[in-house]
């Protein structure tokens, strides 16, 4: 663990020249050109919005309301409760002190995002009953799917669900539990022509004005994102990995690939935090391999 702390400071240089030799070798002319990389990639997306300054009015304008402040927001945050057996990593998690909020990109449908969003809700639950075994420390949830195709296929712009009976329809069952599914390709809906231009921007990432604040400055923010070094080392990485990942799967069974991945990684030096964004697991799970891999060495 301290090796691979030091190792990120002093072999930056070193992780970059990996990145470069491993492209002069293999590349895969599928690869997504970084300079030409929009805003709902899943790692740009995830980077900009690092900000709490664009991820607030990202969240306030999808859900109509105002978010006093945000007290915690990290980059994918690991969450490593292991009733089913393994960790996922989210988007983008954010908390108010009431309010728990969950924003995924999505640019391929899977046709699963219903139970999905059913296995975020209840990771989140889990993960605020361990700080007290009381069902009254559950904060209200958003989890929130924004999709770059309609997951519904009924042209609204956004898709919201909350738990009611079905017998009286008016009757809500006020868990604070809702599920939202946002459909940059709407064309229906009661929403103001402000938002269709964050949407158009965030469907398109198309280089003009736009009737949106907000959109204009996460233009201007992708296309900083586009010249940072950094960022480009990291995301040729992610795409080699991410590549991957795809080919080999995650369905059941396949968790012996993931883990030799996340060791190749390991021996590579690549930055534990980008390890876990590409294998999409908490960071803990890299961490306990690395310690593994110590003890056997």
């Amino acid at each position: 663990m301290e090796k691979n702390k030091q190792g990120k400071g002093k072999d930056l240089s070193l992780y970059r020249l990996i990145v470069a030799v491993i492209y002069s070798g293999k590349r895969d002319n599928r690869m997504v050109d970084f300079e030409n990389v929009g805003f709902s990639n899943s790692f740009m997306f995830g980077k900009i919005m690092e900000k709490p300054e664009r991820a607030k009015p990202f969240l306030e304008q999808i859900l109509g309301f105002k978010i006093d402040h945000i007290e915690y927001l990290e980059r994918e945050k690991g969450i490593d409760e292991k009733f089913d057996g393994r960790g996922i990593r989210m988007d983008i998690y954010a908390e108010d002190g009431k309010t728990v909020y969950d924003c995924e990109m999505q640019t391929t449908d899977k046709g699963n995002l219903p139970k999905r969003s059913r296995y975020y809700q209840s990771l989140i639950d889990i993960r605020l009953l361990k700080r007290k075994d009381d069902f009254k420390v559950l904060q209200r949830s958003f989890v929130i799917f924004v999709c770059t195709f309609d997951p519904f296929l009924r042209g609204e712009y956004i898709y919201s669900f909350e738990n009611r009976c079905n017998e009286v329809p008016d009757l809500i069952l006020n868990d604070e539990a809702y599920r939202i599914f946002v459909n940059t390709k709407g064309t229906k809906g009661d929403v103001s022509e402000e938002f269709r231009e964050l949407m158009r921007f965030v469907d398109t990432s198309e280089d003009r004005c736009y009737g949106n604040d907000l959109a204009n400055e996460l233009l201007s923010d992708l296309k900083a994102a586009r010249t940072n070094q950094e960022w480009r080392d990291t995301f040729m990485t992610w795409e080699r990995y991410g590549k991957e990942c795809r080919e080999e799967g995650r369905e059941e069974g396949r968790e012996e690939s993931i883990h030799e991945m996340v060791e190749n990684m390991i021996r590579e030096n690549i930055p534990t935090d980008v390890i876990a964004r590409i294998a999409k697991v908490a960071p803990s799970e890299v961490e306990k391999i690395m310690a593994s891999m110590s003890v056997t060495a």
